[in-house]
């Protein structure tokens, strides 16, 4: 993504007078693109493993290159990805989602909240997560520390009962930033800088420090500049890895409470 380009002096000033209308844009604070990335990304796993393989994994997968300069912007801050049973043909009965992944790049070392939840998918052509149904599971809270700077995969255990058989959404809701997190060192949310971007699949449900209004961006339509570019080159890098529903996988540690807060050492 490329910051928003300089109105040259004349349209500025048609644009002001209210001639032109301004192109819908990207609300959020963006900030300075750095590099894409191209070096093997690191997965930090936080709660317990599964016993067994997943047969697949569902949602937007990291990939390299990515981009990263889109900061959190707290409370209710939520990033949602689609999730299609589809997408794993092997698994005909259904999935069970074992782990949710997060990728994020950090720039300094912080401890940053997240909640996790799986959601039901509204009907339509369209899938959007439907925030009035109560969830499938969760949500699950895990504080999300590093091993090491950069861009991490975060891979993070779920209960073991977590079934989808049809379309859903990994949803995570930031509340708050971290101790020593801050829109300069990150958190910030990691795309696929090569794509496709493709509509009703990545969201951001945000509100909007001007007017206090909640935002409802797919994250494939949004744009930036003028004139108007795709802000985003790929989906935000979201998925669940997840076993067939017919090899019901085990944990060798209780789970306890869903609510458990999962931290690293």
């Amino acid at each position: 993504m490329r910051p928003p380009r300089r109105l040259p002096s004349l349209l500025a000033a048609v644009v002001l007078l209210g001639l032109l209308p301004l192109p819908a844009a990207a609300k959020k604070t963006l900030g300075a693109p750095p590099p894409p990335y191209f070096g093997p990304i690191p997965t930090q796993q936080i709660g317990p493993s599964f016993i067994g393989a997943p047969a697949c994994s569902v949602g937007a997968r990291f990939r390299t290159p990515t981009e990263s300069n889109y900061y959190f912007e707290p409370p209710d801050d939520f990033f949602f990805m689609l999730l299609d049973p589809a997408e794993c043909p092997e698994c005909t009965d259904g999935l069970i989602l074992q782990f949710a992944h997060f990728v994020l790049e950090f720039r300094a070392r912080c401890v940053q909240p997240v909640e996790m939840t799986i959601l039901r998918s509204l009907p339509g052509p369209c899938p959007k997560p439907d925030l009035a149904s109560p969830p499938i599971c969760g949500p699950i809270g895990y504080n999300l520390t590093q091993d090491r700077l950069g861009v991490i995969d975060y891979r993070l255990s779920m209960p073991a009962d977590c079934c989808i058989n049809e379309k859903a959404f990994l949803c995570f809701r930031i509340n708050s930033l971290g101790v020593g997190c801050d829109d300069t060192n990150g958190p910030m949310v990691v795309w696929d800088a090569d794509g496709p971007c493709d509509p009703c699949r990545s969201y951001n449900y945000y509100t909007d420090n001007v007017t206090g209004d909640q935002v409802k961006d797919d994250i494939c339509t949004v744009t930036t500049g003028i004139p108007p570019v795709p802000a985003f080159s790929g989906p935000l890098t979201q998925y669940a890895e997840a076993a067939c529903c017919t090899s019901v996988p085990t944990i060798p540690t209780s789970w306890g409470s869903l609510k458990i807060r999962y931290s690293t050492p």
